[in-house]
């Protein structure tokens, strides 16, 4: 895509479809079929998305099963013409879990960390998730995040 395109791209949303954009939510708002549910008890209890909400959403956290992906992403482009961009915490690894940033960083061997996390990029790549969380810094200095 040119940037003119994305420029026209762009400017032909409205001011919902911009802020959809920026909205990202757990993949729990996606049946198994893939179609749009807009509702889970296990993170937002109190909060439902509308249908035109769910189809604006731009992006989509923790879909590790390459098949249902691609069927949330099939069914997303029915109704958005930009495709959902799909991301996860990597942090431990994808399909190999190994230490934290911080445990592989006592091993002082670089060239280990690096070779694991190309792998683990590598892995999720594979699996459709373009974007990841890793490594992690826990700013809040609390390894337990406040909970």
């Amino acid at each position: 895509m040119t940037k003119t395109e994305l420029k026209e791209l762009l400017d032909s949303l409205t001011i919902e479809e911009k802020a959809g954009q920026l909205t990202q939510v757990n993949y729990l708002y996606f049946e198994k079929d893939g179609m749009v549910t807009g509702d889970t008890n296990i993170h937002m209890p109190s909060r439902r998305f509308t249908d035109a909400e769910m189809h604006n959403i731009g992006s989509i956290f923790n879909v590790f099963n390459r098949e249902k992906l691609i069927k949330i992403q099939e069914e997303h482009l029915r109704h958005n013409k930009i495709p959902l961009l799909f991301m996860a915490d990597i942090e431990w690894g994808h399909f190999v879990f190994v230490p934290t940033a911080l445990g592989q960083s006592a091993t002082f061997d670089t060239e280990l960390i690096e070779q694991i996390s190309k792998e683990a990029a590598e892995q999720a790549s594979m699996n459709g998730i373009k974007v990841t969380f890793s490594p992690q810094a826990d700013l809040a200095r609390d390894a337990r995040w406040g909970r």
